[in-house]
C-alpha cells in the first residue's frame, strides 16, 4: 500500500476538511480545545509509519506558520487589553496599569535600533519580529530584557525599531559625506549628492578598482586595504579611513582633529561602546563604499555600479564571525586591536595594556578567506569559506592604488532593504570586549 500523504493522514484521523495549501489559519473563533485538537492531529500523523521526510518537512512548516500565527494573535489580544486599560484610566475606573507600553520606551527603542544597525546587523527583515527568539546572539539577545514583553506584545514594536534604524543610517550617510573629503583629502564636490559624475573620478575609481576600464567592482576593493598593501588578504580591513569613518560615525567628525574633547552626546558615548564589532566593520566598509560608488540609493544591489551591498556585508560579517569564534585565528583578533586603537584612541592610549604593535605581516594561514598561497589577491581565487562561497575572478582582479522596511529618504538618497534574509550571528560589543580583553 504506497504511502498516505501527511494531510490526509491528519485528515483522516481529525475528520477536519482540507487545509488550504499555504498553510494554516486561526479563525477570531476558534477555541484553545480547537488548537490543541490540530496540533495533536499533526503528532499522531508525524508517529504515522507512512510518514515520509517530505510529510515530515510539511509539518514543520504547518508547525512554524501556526506559531507565527498564534504569536499575532496573542499580540493583537494584548494590545486590545491594553486600550481598554487606557480607557479605564480616562474614565477613572480600575487601578492604574504596570502594562509596559511602546510609548513610554519609544525612545529607547529609537536608541537602541540606530546602535544595532551600527554595531551588528546593518539591515534587517521583517520576519525577525515575527519571532520569540529568533536564536542565539540575535536581536532578542540584543535587547534589554525589559523590551522582551514589548517584543512579543506589540506589533508596532518593529516598525518603529525598522524606522529608527533606517534613519540612523541615512543620518550616518550623510556624515560621512561631509568627513570623507577630509579623511580622503579630496575635494568635497566629489561627494555631493548632486554629483552624478563619480564614475568618471579617477580618484575616486582608484579606491573601489585598480583598472579605471574595468565594467565590474570587486568584492574586495582598494578602500579595504592599506595603501601600501597590494591587495594583500592579510591586510584586509586595515583600512585606516574606514577606521577613522567608523570613529566619526560613533564620536563626530570634531574626534578626527580632538579626539581628547569628544562630546559626550556622541553615539558611541550614548550607546557606551567600548569596542569595534564585526558588523560596525563590516557596515562601515558597504557605507563608504557606496558614497564612493556612482549609486544614487542605498539599496541591496547598486543601481548604477551592480555592487552587491547587501550580500556582501553578509559576506565580511560572517568572514570576521568565523575568525572571532576560532580559537587558533589570531588574524582577526589583531584585526580588532587595531580598529580599536584607532576608533577609540584616547581611551586606549590611557588604558591599554597591550604590548606595542609590530609592523610584521600575519601569516596568510590564518587569514579567514580559505584561499590556497595567498599572497596577492589578484593571483588567488578560490573559496572564501566553509559555506562554499566563491571569489570569482572577474570580483578579485582589481586592488588598490592611493551601512525590508519603511525607509526615509535624505535629500534624493533613498535607503532600501535587500530581500529578506535571516540574521547571522553577531558578536555583542561586551562579548567582543571580553574576546579581546587579554590583547589589549
Amino acid at each position: 500500500m504506497p504511502p498516505q500523504n501527511l494531510q490526509q493522514v491528519a485528515r483522516a484521523n481529525s475528520n477536519q476538511p482540507s487545509e488550504p495549501e499555504e498553510g494554516p489559519e486561526i479563525s477570531d473563533t476558534e477555541s484553545v480545545v480547537d488548537l490543541q485538537r490540530r496540533i495533536s492531529t499533526l503528532d499522531l500523523a508525524l508517529q504515522s509509519q507512512a510518514a515520509t521526510e517530505a510529510d515530515l518537512r510539511e509539518a514543520l512548516k504547518h508547525s512554524q506558520l501556526l506559531n507565527i500565527t498564534l504569536v499575532n494573535k496573542l499580540r493583537e489580544r494584548n494590545e486590545e487589553i491594553d486600550r481598554l486599560k487606557a480607557n479605564q484610566r480616562q474614565c477613572g475606573c480600575g487601578k492604574a496599569s504596570t502594562v509596559p507600553t511602546l510609548v513610554q520606551h519609544e525612545d529607547d527603542i529609537k536608541r537602541k535600533a540606530k546602535q544595532f544597525a551600527v554595531m551588528h546587523e546593518l539591515w534587517l527583515d521583517n520576519e525577525v519580529f515575527q519571532k520569540l527568539r529568533p536564536g542565539p546572539m540575535t536581536l532578542y539577545e540584543f535587547l534589554p530584557e525589559h523590551f522582551h514583553e514589548l517584543l512579543l506584545r506589540h506589533k508596532q514594536f518593529g516598525k518603529i525599531f525598522q524606522q529608527a534604524a533606517s534613519s540612523g543610517r541615512a543620518s550616518h550617510l550623510n556624515t560621512l559625506r561631509q568627513a570623507l573629503p577630509t579623511i580622503l583629502d579630496m575635494p568635497s564636490q566629489l561627494f555631493a549628492l548632486g554629483n552624478t559624475e563619480r564614475s568618471k573620478s579617477p580618484a575616486l575609481q582608484a579606491l573601489l578598482k585598480r583598472d579605471p576600464n574595468s565594467n565590474t567592482y570587486p568584492t574586495y576593493p582598494p578602500i579595504l586595504f592599506p595603501k601600501d598593501a597590494d591587495g594583500k588578504m592579510p591586510k584586509l580591513f586595515h583600512s585606516v579611513p574606514l577606521m577613522k569613518a567608523l570613529q566619526v560615525i560613533l564620536f563626530g567628525a570634531s574626534s578626527l582633529t580632538n579626539p581628547g574633547c569628544a562630546k559626550h552626546d556622541t553615539n558611541g558615548k550614548i550607546w557606551g561602546v567600548t569596542s569595534v564589532s564585526s558588523g560596525a566593520i563590516a557596515g562601515v566598509a558597504i557605507l563608504v563604499r557606496f558614497i564612493l560608488s556612482p549609486d544614487k540609493k542605498f539599496e541591496a544591489v547598486g543601481g548604477k555600479s551592480g555592487i552587491k551591498y547587501a550580500a556582501q556585508y553578509t559576506k565580511y560579517k560572517e568572514l570576521l564571525d568565523k575568525g572571532l569564534t576560532d580559537p587558533n585565528n589570531t588574524q582577526i583578533r589583531n584585526l580588532i586591536v587595531t580598529w580599536n586603537r584607532n576608533v577609540f584612541a584616547r581611551e586606549h592610549r590611557t588604558t591599554s595594556t597591550a604590548p606595542p604593535e609590530t609592523d610584521s605581516e600575519p601569516d596568510a594561514d590564518d587569514i579567514l578567506l580559505a584561499m590556497q598561497e595567498t599572497e596577492n589577491i589578484e593571483d588567488n581565487m578560490t573559496r572564501i569559506n566553509d559555506n562554499g562561497a566563491d571569489i570569482n575572478n572577474d570580483h578579485i582582479d582589481d586592488m588598490y592604488t592611493a551601512n525590508p522596511f519603511n525607509n526615509r529618504d535624505v535629500e534624493t538618497e533613498v535607503i532600501e532593504p535587500p530581500a529578506p534574509h535571516s540574521i547571522p550571528r553577531f558578536a555583542q560589543s561586551s562579548a567582543l570586549a571580553q574576546n579581546t580583553a587579554g590583547i589589549f
